[in-house]
């Protein structure tokens, strides 16, 4: 872990303040992708106002200051920039603060940005005008700031630290396979071309399969099916799961359903063909604070999201393999380290399969005679306590009457006392103070969690529970991924988070060591956490592979 620095003194007359102009994109993914050229270089001491220098002057200058605390704008697009124009980088991290980091925990995003956060308009036009004019200042502030929040060792633990396996990934990529990709993209754009035909032959006329208005009125209004399940907002529900209930009503939903499905398909493999660069390698947008619970977002494209059918494009380099470390039950287990509920520490300590386990109690039966269907009921009743899921939300998942719905989250209840007295306590100290906070301390403000909206409220008291659990899975994770960035082997590259997983690729030679390393990295237990971790590790030479 990088040495801490004192946050109340660290920004004093050293620190320059640095920030990159570029004819392209500000994101490291545009940079490394080389699609924002760099064109000069503003910078600021404290004994200077704000100055700009042209591209080729912007070396000498950084090496003139060479040894002082930096200040970044935007740090994983300025290390970037750093890292593809050679030009000289702080020694560590704890020689760097960033100003978007330091918002972003204190506020719940970026101000610049177009997201409702805590902060009134005022304040975003101050922040906006010293981010450009005066960020020596800006970062004295949010310093304070920061340091009065607790949020100091999340911010200097955590979120900084994280920050080089991350600049890593995005300047590595991904490699995809645009021969595999292209045949993808054609097989499911011409399956939802014939979908369409077979829609357009029953109906009579042609139907726009993208409008959900026009389907309902189509399949209830003027074919007069019975509407099988509605969406929050009480219209009749065009899903693939209602499409599936009414596969045998009429000969329309089969087609429309194949529709459905393909499209994700298609959309997925145009949208990675566009972001891919010539040399078959795709650097996407990583934000480490782009969730409101902490989680990575990724972006342009979405490589966290892709549809299975595009899982075998994404492929190793020649002489390596991808390896998937996922976390098994991370939210549970986080569950279990707050809750305390003696049957779920119980069973995460003794490897018991949970999801079993719940079917076992719920259901009262022994845990040999749990079929895969009743674990598949444990599963969404484990869950769905994280998710906040109600009676109605669970009868509609299952296809069970409301009355069975309700028993089984009862039984459920009954089964995990210690959970419900947990979420319980969780409502309340939001209602007091109107935040959560994770174990390592990030912090969701709940503005609605006493709205006279039972909706904005029951939403509130859902993100409540949801951002303890999620929000500690993402710390623990970014605590792996740092981990790992210190142990693994420079042959080995890690490409992406994904939520509660990991991909690298591997030199061939090199999988049993690394795998060794992954699992004593990934497995460690950080302090506070009172759960064991464990890991289940797949290798293969697509991602597909690895599923």
């Amino acid at each position: 872990m990088p040495r801490v620095r004192s946050m109340l003194n660290h920004h004093e007359p050293l620190m320059v303040a640095v920030d990159y102009v570029v004819d392209g994109p500000r994101t490291a993914a545009a940079v490394a992708a080389g699609r924002s050229r760099l064109t000069g270089m503003n910078y600021q001491t404290a004994d200077n106002l704000p100055q700009e220098v042209a591209a080729n002057e912007a070396a000498g200058v950084l090496h003139g200051l060479d040894g002082r605390p930096r200040l970044y704008n935007d740090v994983l697009f300025e290390l970037a920039v750093e890292a593809q124009n050679d030009l000289p980088s702080p020694a560590g991290i704890d020689d760097i603060d960033d100003i978007r980091t330091m918002l972003c925990l204190l506020f719940g995003g970026d101000p610049g940005g177009n997201q409702e956060l805590a902060i009134d308009r005022g304040e975003r036009i101050r922040i906006g005008l010293d981010r450009v004019h005066n960020p020596l200042a800006l970062c004295a502030r949010l310093s304070q700031q920061i340091a009065v929040a607790h949020l100091h060792d999340l911010y200097r633990e955590i979120e900084l630290p994280v920050l080089a396996p991350v600049l890593a990934m995005t300047l590595g990529g991904v490699r995809v396979n645009r021969l595999v990709l292209e045949s993808i993209a054609a097989s499911s754009a011409a399956q939802m071309e014939i979908a369409q035909r077979q829609v357009q032959e029953i109906a009579g006329r042609p139907l726009n399969l993208d409008s959900s208005p026009e389907l309902i009125h189509y399949l209830y209004e003027e074919l007069g099916l019975p509407v099988p399940s509605w969406t929050a907002n009480n219209n009749p529900s065009t899903s693939n799961k209602a499409l599936q209930a009414l596969a045998t009503q009429h000969p329309a939903a089969s087609p429309i359903l194949a529709y459905q499905q393909q499209k994700p398909v298609r959309d997925t493999a145009i949208s990675l063909l566009d972001n891919l660069g010539p040399d078959s390698i795709v650097h996407a947008v990583l934000d480490p604070l782009g969730a409101a619970t902490g989680r990575f977002s990724c972006s342009s494209p979405n490589l966290q999201g892709l549809a299975a059918p595009v899982l075998p494009a994404i492929e190793a380099a020649p002489g390596c393999v991808l390896m998937e470390a996922d976390y098994s039950q991370m939210e549970l287990r986080v569950l279990a380290h707050f809750s305390q509920d003696p049957a779920l520490l119980h069973a995460f300590q003794h490897d018991i399969d949970l999801h079993i386990r719940t079917a076992s109690q719920v259901l009262d039966i022994a845990e040999d005679a749990v079929t895969d269907e009743q674990r598949q009921l444990g599963k969404t009743l484990n869950f769905g306590i994280v998710y906040g899921q109600t009676a109605y939300g669970l009868a509609d998942e299952l296809g069970v009457p409301m009355q069975r719905a309700e028993e089984l989250l009862a039984a459920d209840a009954t089964a995990y006392p210690g959970v419900a007295a947990w979420i319980a306590a969780v409502h309340a100290q939001a209602g007091n103070v109107g935040e959560v906070r994770t174990l390592y301390g990030r912090r969701r403000y709940l503005p609605n969690i006493h709205s006279a909206n039972d909706t904005l409220a029951a939403e509130s008291r859902r993100h409540a529970v949801n951002t303890i659990v999620q929000g500690t899975a993402a710390d623990l994770m970014k605590l792996a991924l740092i981990r790992l960035n210190d142990a693994l082997p420079d042959e080995v590259r890690m490409l992406l988070p994904v939520h509660d997983s990991v991909l690298l690729e591997v030199p061939s030679g090199l999988v049993e060591e690394t795998r060794r390393i992954v699992v004593a990295a990934m497995e460690s237990v950080p302090n506070g956490f009172t759960v064991p971790l464990r890991i289940d590790i797949h290798t293969g030479r697509t991602w597909a592979d690895c599923k």
